[in-house]
């Protein structure tokens, strides 16, 4: 089960990406990532 603070990060993720949306921002998944710090490979199921 996820911690509290794994939610935090999520939701903080989650509305900055909105907000970029609703910006017009255009959205790349490597400047997404390389913002987060996190890695932008996609592991399959």
């Amino acid at each position: 089960m996820p911690y509290k603070h794994d939610y935090d990060r999520i939701l903080t993720r989650l509305t900055t990406i909105l907000s970029k949306l609703n910006d017009g921002d255009a959205l790349s998944i490597t400047k997404l990532a390389e913002e987060f710090g996190v890695s932008s490979s996609i592991v399959p199921q």
